[in-house]
């Protein structure tokens, strides 16, 4: 562990030497990094993580990077700051930015009904509230869809494929929707709030036919490439570089560590597609909440269309859910993200608009607790 801090801490002067004269250079914000890797470091410890990085942003200065534990326990290999976990539903800021995007260009309309693009679908008309939803409410969670990860039948489809199938094997987005078919809607269309897995997936479904080109590669070439985001990159395979061992949670039919010995996955991700479907870090994902939040991640002003429509959330600190973004209200004031989970992998990242803070954790278990209290604690010394 000691190493690892050494290296961070080397990585956090040679950064600041580049801003010299600058507001960053001062003591203030040197014992605010050492704060922040020290509040990462008590966490890690104190939630028995096995790994964890985080990482902050403020304007006009560099962005600072912690990391505490291993990214490997069994072989004790230290987590580096460049470290990539699963980020789960992160990465459905990612989609609603590109829906956003090709709403904007013409594409689809964020208030077209959704049976445009999918009415011809042998399924469509055994899908919940089918000829009622709209692009909008599948961005917003408002659709009254189920989300078929907490159906039994999703936990018996997993039980089959690893017992009696190849657990190597993606769930089409096709076997997703078919496990919600004919199950009432949780209210009528654009009458409540049911966070959704699969009405993402549906949209993934509804970006390939608007576009006739994968999600992957208009993603890329619209988003991760313009904002160099270097170390985010599709979850679609089974092998992906930098990727840290992932520990399951117990009494779970998926294996307690995630990964093999050569850090390949012993299941395929690409059953979360567009629900989340990304590798990231926290490095790019303060960035990414930096721009995204700030306006400066698509190249029109689309903050009026980000957070307009927002969905009523009852939650302890989430008050509404945007187009793929939660608000929150905490004890540091008005925040925008959205968190993740994954078997294996937990993270959240945060952007406070009033300090113009933006912070990342992410940690190689899902036997964490709720990813935005560590983040507030590390805002906390990082504001």
């Amino acid at each position: 562990m000691a190493m690892n801090r050494t290296r961070i801490a080397l990585a956090l002067a040679l950064c600041l030497s580049d801003f010299k004269g600058s507001a960053c250079d001062n003591s203030t914000y040197r014992a605010r990094l050492d704060s922040f890797q020290a509040t990462l470091t008590a966490i890690t410890r104190h939630e028995a993580l096995p790994g964890a990085v985080a990482a902050f942003g403020l304007s006009d200065c560099p962005i600072a990077v912690a990391t505490a534990g291993f990214a490997d326990v069994e072989r004790q290999i230290p987590i580096s700051p460049d470290a990539k976990f699963l980020s789960g539903s992160i990465g459905k800021s990612f989609v609603a930015a590109l829906v956003l995007d090709l709403a904007n260009d013409g594409y689809l309309s964020l208030d077209q009904k959704i049976e445009e693009w999918l009415g011809t679908e042998p399924w469509f008309d055994r899908l919940p509230n089918a000829h009622n939803i709209t692009v909008r409410m599948l961005l917003n969670h408002s659709s009254g869809i189920p989300n078929h990860i907490f159906t039994t039948r999703f936990l018996r489809a997993i039980l089959r494929k690893r017992y009696f199938g190849d657990p190597r094997a993606a769930f089409s987005p096709q076997e997703l929707i078919a496990l919600i078919l004919d199950q009432a809607p949780r209210f009528p269309a654009g009458a409540g709030y049911n966070y959704t897995d699969t009405g993402y997936i549906l949209l993934g479904l509804i970006i390939e036919r608007a576009t006739g080109r994968s999600y992957y590669d208009l993603l890329g070439q619209r988003i991760l490439g313009p904002l160099q985001l270097t170390l985010t990159v599709p979850a679609d395979h089974m092998e992906i570089a930098g990727l840290v061992s992932g520990y399951h949670r117990w009494l779970s039919p998926l294996p307690g560590k995630v990964t093999d010995g050569r850090g390949a996955l012993l299941f395929n991700p690409q059953t979360e597609w567009t629900g989340g479907g990304l590798a990231t870090n926290p490095l790019d994902l303060v960035v990414w909440a930096q721009q995204l939040y700030e306006g400066r991640a698509l190249k029109w002003n689309y903050m009026e269309s980000l957070m307009g429509s927002l969905n009523p959330v009852h939650g302890r600190l989430a008050q509404a859910y945007g187009m793929g973004v939660f608000v929150y209200a905490t004890p540091l004031g008005q925040a925008y993200g959205h968190p993740g989970w994954f078997p294996g992998y937990t993270g959240s990242m945060l952007y406070f608009p009033a300090s113009r803070l933006a912070v990342s954790f992410q940690t190689n278990t899902d036997r964490a607790g709720d990813p935005v209290d560590y983040l507030l604690e590390l805002a906390k010394v990082a504001m």
